[in-house]
């Protein structure tokens, strides 16, 4: 009676290492697949990410084309305008569109006197 009960005990211990085996295969190829799904997830923002970077690097030349090409220019501040006499846009985070511009410009300034 020990040895049937033994073999019934073997069996089952069988049985249970089988189906969390094919458990275990199942998790494993549900993991293969999620992994491909990111790999090409990953691969498509790359590719954007890169178009992107194309882009801005193509926008900033065609700011300095358009800069470089304005015989000039004005702008208001401070109650004085001003005449651009040479400026320049750069791009220094290719990560953003956020321009640094210099700008060389000459006013007339006048001071108001107390009397004639």
């Amino acid at each position: 009676m020990a040895l049937a009960i033994e073999r019934n005990e073997l069996t089952a211990a069988f049985e249970t290492f089988t189906q969390v085996s094919t458990a275990l295969e199942a998790s494993y190829r549900d993991l293969e697949r999620e992994v491909a799904r990111l790999h090409s997830e990953l691969a498509r923002a790359r590719r954007e990410r890169v178009r992107q970077e194309a882009e801005r690097e193509k926008l900033a030349s065609r700011h300095h084309e358009l800069l470089s090409a304005l015989p000039g220019g004005r702008f208001h501040l401070f109650a004085n305008d001003f005449d651009i006499q040479q400026a320049a846009i750069r791009f220094d985070d290719a990560t953003k569109l956020a321009p640094v511009i210099d700008v060389v410009a000459a006013t007339d300034y006048r001071r108001l006197g107390s009397g004639g």
